[in-house]
């Protein structure tokens, strides 16, 4: 056990180890390359850092919460949350990877996509989005949303098929005496 103060590096507890300019506190805790890590079992590293029992944060990546991960950038917060390659995982035992965001217990999303909400999934192709609890979503470019959509503050609703480039062309105005449905 060593505790430095006022030097490039910490470490306490049994067995904590670490590496010039690092911080390990807890038992087999490990930061190294400018990693901090605390709790049992803790792991970070190359600007990690690791915050509760069996967490790994590596490359600059962050996890917080037990067995949480979070590696190359990527961000995890909740007990077994998974966020890795540029991915944001916040929930309990969720899932996101490769620029992927995942909101919500058990929620899974990767290659870019988003899920939000309680086991909500987008998953299986780019550019999808989950929102709401249970949704499944794995149709590219689209997003699929439980509930009734309510716009407020907008007359009207604008597509277009080509993605960044064209002209937009209106879905159809609707004034309140007159709404029935669209689409």
């Amino acid at each position: 056990q060593r505790l430095r103060l006022f030097g490039q590096s910490a470490r306490t507890g049994g067995i904590a180890a670490e590496a010039a300019d690092s911080s390990a506190v807890g038992y087999n805790a490990n930061g190294a390359n400018y990693g901090a890590a605390m709790g049992q079992d803790a792991q970070a590293g190359a600007y990690g850092a690791a915050v509760g029992s069996g967490t790994r944060g590596y490359n600059y990546g962050v996890a917080v919460g037990e067995r949480a991960d979070g590696r190359d950038h990527g961000v995890a917060v909740g007990n077994g949350a998974l966020g890795n390659g540029y991915s944001v995982s916040v929930g309990y035992s969720n899932y996101a990877a490769i620029n992927a965001v995942s909101i919500g217990q058990m929620a899974k999303a990767y290659n870019s996509n988003i899920a939000i909400g309680a086991f909500a999934c987008a998953a299986n192709d780019w550019n999808v989005t989950a929102i709401g609890e249970y949704v499944t979503n794995n149709i590219a470019n689209s997003a699929r949303l439980r509930g009734t959509l309510y716009l407020a503050g907008g007359s009207n609703i604008y597509y277009r098929s080509t993605f960044g480039t064209g002209g937009w062309t209106a879905l159809g105005s609707v004034s309140p005496e007159t709404a029935t449905s669209f689409v």
